[in-house]
C-alpha cells in the first residue's frame, strides 16, 4: 500500500497547469526623441528643398554725411541659397497569416502592434541620424539629408580641427579630444549670438549631462526659479537650466547622442519637412506566401533655415 507521500499528486506531475503570463508587454528601451519631437514640422514640395538666407552688411561706426549730401550707394549683399535633400527611411513588418489570427497575451492585433513598434524605432533612427551623425547631403541613390552637424559652422573644435562648411556639403574635423568645460559651452553660445542666433536648448549625452552637472555644481551664483518644498535627505546634483551671458539654455539629455559632441540649438530656425503622404506612411506590401506585410516609410529633410543661429561643441572626450 502506497504511503501518502508516495501518492502525493504534485505540480510536476500535473498536465493541466495554466501558464501565468501577464496580459501586457513591457517596453524597456526608451522611445524618447527630444530633437525630432521639438524641431518644427513642415511640408516638402520637392526632393530638393531650397530656402534663402539674407545676411546684413557689417555695422559701420562712420555712417555720417554732410547736410545735403548725395546718396552713397553700397554694394548689395546677395541672398545665400541653401538646399537639402529628402531622404527615405523605412521599416518593414512581416508576420505569418497564422500569427495574425491566433490569440496572444498583451496583443489584440499583432500587425497593428508591430506597426507601432516599427514607427517608434524609425523615429529613433531619425533622431540618431540627424543629431549624432555627420553625414553630408548627397543626391546619389540612396539620397541622404545633411545632418545637423554639417550645418553648424559656429563650432568649437579641438586642436587641429576645422569647422564644417555650414551648408550641409561637408563635415568638419573634430581635432584633439578634450574635456567638456563651461567655457566651451559659453564660447559656442557666443558664436551663435554674434551671428544673430539665440540657442535655447543644450542637447547632451547622459555622460556629458553628468559632467555638466558636476561643472555647474561649483558655480556659486545660482538662481532658484521656484521655491519648492525641501525634502529631508535630498541632495540635488543635477542642472536643468544654465544661464550664460548670451541667454538661457534648457539642458536636455539625449539617449541617441554620443559623448563627442554637445549641440546648442535654436529651434526657431530648424524645421523637418516631409513630402505629402510620406510622413510615417503605412503601405500594404505584396504578400510573400502565407504572410501579411507592411512598410512604414518617411521621406523628409532637415532645413536649417538660419544655420548660424545654432552652434556645437565637438571633440569632447566624455570625461
Amino acid at each position: 500500500m502506497a504511503t501518502a507521500a508516495a501518492a502525493l499528486y504534485k505540480t510536476a506531475t500535473s498536465t493541466a497547469k495554466r501558464e501565468s503570463l501577464d496580459d501586457i508587454i513591457y517596453q524597456v528601451d526608451s522611445d524618447e526623441t527630444p530633437f525630432m519631437s521639438t524641431v518644427k514640422k513642415g511640408t516638402a514640395s520637392a526632393i530638393t528643398e531650397e530656402w534663402l538666407v539674407q545676411e546684413l552688411a557689417a555695422a559701420s561706426a562712420v555712417n555720417y554725411v554732410n547736410e545735403g549730401a548725395d546718396t552713397d550707394y553700397q554694394a548689395q549683399t546677395a541672398h545665400t541659397r541653401f538646399t537639402n535633400l529628402c531622404m527615405i527611411s523605412q521599416k518593414g513588418v512581416s508576420i505569418s497569416g497564422t500569427l495574425s489570427e491566433v490569440k496572444q497575451a498583451g496583443v489584440s492585433n499583432e500587425m497593428n502592434y508591430r506597426q507601432i513598434i516599427a514607427g517608434k524605432e524609425l523615429r529613433r533612427d531619425l533622431e540618431k541620424y540627424f543629431t549624432d551623425g555627420e553625414v553630408v547631403k548627397s543626391a546619389t541613390d540612396p539620397r541622404k539629408s545633411g545632418a545637423i552637424s554639417t550645418w553648424l559652422s559656429n563650432s568649437s573644435f579641438g586642436s587641429g580641427g576645422a569647422v564644417p562648411t555650414g551648408d550641409g556639403t561637408a563635415a568638419g574635423t573634430n581635432g584633439t579630444a578634450r574635456a567638456l568645460t563651461l567655457a566651451l559651452v559659453e564660447a559656442a553660445h557666443g558664436l551663435a549670438w554674434a551671428d544673430g542666433g539665440a540657442p535655447t536648448s543644450l542637447l547632451l549625452s547622459a555622460t556629458n549631462k553628468q559632467n555638466f552637472s558636476a561643472l555647474t555644481s561649483s558655480v556659486t551664483n545660482q538662481l532658484q526659479m521656484t521655491s519648492g518644498k525641501p525634502v529631508e535627505g535630498m541632495h540635488v546634483g543635477s542642472i536643468s537650466v544654465f544661464l550664460t551671458d548670451y541667454g538661457q539654455l534648457d539642458v536636455t539629455m539625449s539617449r541617441q547622442l554620443s559623448n563627442d559632441k554637445a549641440l546648442l540649438l535654436d529651434y526657431d530656425w530648424l524645421e523637418y519637412r516631409t513630402l505629402p503622404n510620406r510622413n510615417f506612411a503605412i503601405k500594404d506590401m505584396a504578400a510573400n506566401g502565407d504572410s501579411v506585410q507592411k512598410q512604414i516609410v518617411v521621406e523628409g529633410t532637415l532645413c536649417a533655415l538660419a544655420p548660424k543661429s545654432s552652434a556645437q561643441v565637438v571633440a569632447l572626450n566624455g570625461s
